[in-house]
């Protein structure tokens, strides 16, 4: 069966050690994270929003969904469909920009929305905020010039349209 990647997002109480709980979770059933972002909710502070990346076939992703729902201090896990969903991540790049590659750089960075911080030394510091396979595709296109340093947020989505993800 092939592995996949997948988004789930959670409501969890916000509390101490509930973040360790999970990451616990994850680990002890043999499931890696690939990406984490979590805070709390914008309607009840009380509440945190967290959303994880991971990969698993589709008999795994059903069964980590199944056992990850039973988990204390959880009450609400759903699997993003993108299709439902808007899902996005924040990355920084450090980019090589000398005299003679410098354009095609800026070109790079301007086709993808990107925003530039910095711009000194031989080096150009980007913000993008796209589709996290929109983002990968620029670190690619980069990587012929030489990318210094890449940071990244990890995955956050949101509903489309009507669809929200919050307490009922």
């Amino acid at each position: 069966m092939h592995s996949k990647t997948h988004t789930l997002m959670a409501l969890v109480a916000n509390s101490t050690g509930v973040l360790a709980h999970i990451t616990k979770f994850f680990g002890d059933h043999g499931y890696n994270i690939d990406a984490l972002t979590v805070a709390p909710t914008h309607h009840d502070p009380r509440v945190s929003r967290i959303t994880i990346v991971t990969k698993g076939n589709a008999a795994v992703l059903e069964k980590m969904v199944q056992e990850f729902s039973q988990v204390e201090d959880i009450s609400k896990v759903v699997v993003v469909h993108e299709e439902d969903y808007l899902c996005r991540e924040l990355l920084l790049v450090k980019a090589k920009a000398d005299h003679k590659n410098q354009k095609e750089v800026l070109k790079i960075i301007r086709e993808v929305q990107g925003e530039i911080l910095d711009e000194e030394s031989g080096a150009i510091i980007a913000m993008l905020h796209n589709h996290p396979d929109q983002n990968d595709q620029a670190i690619r296109q980069l990587e012929a010039f030489g990318v210094i340093e890449v940071v990244r947020t990890g995955r956050v989505a949101i509903g489309k349209g009507k669809t929200a993800f919050r307490q009922t």
